[in-house]
């Protein structure tokens, strides 16, 4: 029969509860805050050397080729999304979107 005096050692609990809460804290700064959103890029892209490094690729220089049509101002914009990325504000209505 089990002791009921004897005290039970919870230690390992109360370290798994501060390591993960600490952890959460550490991921909610990073996911949430402007600050944290610039640190979340460094820590990718260091881990992106660090792998192209161990598997032997060459390092390449990142270009966004995605956004090659927000560098051409004298363009007016085709989309919604593409006006609000060249901070143009679209009217509603026949509003003509090159006047912007």
């Amino acid at each position: 029969m089990k002791n009921p005096f004897e005290k039970e050692n919870h230690t390992n609990l109360i370290a798994g509860v501060i390591i993960g809460t600490a952890a959460a804290g550490v991921a909610a700064y990073l996911m949430y805050s402007g600050k944290g959103a610039v640190i979340r890029d460094e820590i990718c892209s260091s881990f992106d050397r660090i792998r192209n490094t161990l598997m032997g690729a060459p390092e390449q220089e990142e270009e966004d080729h995605h956004l090659d049509y927000l560098q051409k101002p004298h363009k007016a914009p085709k989309t919604d999304r593409e006006a609000l990325l060249k901070h143009q504000v679209l009217e509603h209505g026949d509003a003509d979107p090159s006047a912007a």
